[in-house]
């Protein structure tokens, strides 16, 4: 029983964080309600290759993380090499094998194999279709591409490596919006806003012009997930949600 409700969380960004965050939740609240003989079976580890989560982070940050987690009983485990998966299981360099009733893969990026046969320039690491500051795609040539321009996770800024994350893309959105209405003729220039995660239990950290932790942090993740709704009635349905899930549990664990 112990192995199938261990659930394994390989990598520590973001995404990764929130994911484990939000299993923690859902198992020590409603789960832990409708099932409580099996609250003592269930089990979450996030594996990763570097040594800290969050890399994105100050290294307070970093370490409050951990904290929030430990509180939470998910195990971390930085440095961690896994070999291979299977089935029910995951095989790593440091434990060998460790049962897993579900093993959750969100780390890396790779292009998709379209983008992979484009005749264009790529960058040298985990290729994507290289463009200067214009956003304008070059061709294998190091010439310019007439009227092409790539955004999103697919290309990438010459000299800018910058992250494969929703901001950097709506960023980037936005600036190409105005160059085809021919609004804007500067060059694109990423501003860094601050960075988001929740730990669980109405806990959380925030990189940025100012760093700071706990319930404020929390707070900070809700209002950035409201206002980057772009319509008031899913901004409506938002805080309904919210307020049914306070009240009544999650609807996913239904009475």
């Amino acid at each position: 029983m112990r192995s199938l409700l261990h659930f394994v969380i390989v990598g520590a960004g973001l995404t990764e964080v929130e994911v484990s965050s939000e299993l923690s939740d859902l198992f020590s609240t409603s789960y832990a309600s409708l099932y409580p003989h099996l609250k003592s079976y269930i089990s979450i580890a996030i594996h990763d290759v570097a040594n800290q989560v969050l890399s994105g982070f100050d290294t307070k940050l970093q370490d409050y993380a951990i904290g929030s987690f430990t509180k939470q009983n998910v195990e971390v485990m930085t440095r961690s090499h896994i070999k291979r998966v299977k089935k029910d299981s995951l095989y790593t360099k440091e434990k060998g094998r460790i049962d897993a009733g579900l093993v959750i893969w969100a780390t890396g990026n790779k292009s998709t194999a379209f983008v992979d046969s484009l005749p264009v320039k790529k960058t040298p690491r985990n290729p994507r279709t290289l463009t200067d500051s214009f956003l304008r795609v070059y061709i294998r040539s190091s010439e310019l591409f007439d009227g092409v321009y790539a955004i999103g996770d697919a290309g990438d800024v010459e000299d800018a490596r910058l992250p494969t994350t929703a901001e950097v893309a709506c960023q980037r959105a936005k600036y190409l919006a105005k160059v085809l209405n021919g609004s804007v003729d500067e060059e694109f220039q990423y501003k860094q806003t601050a960075i988001v995660a929740y730990s669980g239990q109405n806990d959380g950290v925030v990189s940025g012009k100012k760093d700071y932790s706990g319930p404020q942090a929390w707070i900070t993740w809700r209002s950035k997930n409201f206002l980057w709704t772009r319509t008031w009635r899913q901004k409506v349905l938002i805080v309904m949600g919210w307020v049914l899930d306070l009240v009544t549990g999650r609807s996913i664990a239904p009475r």
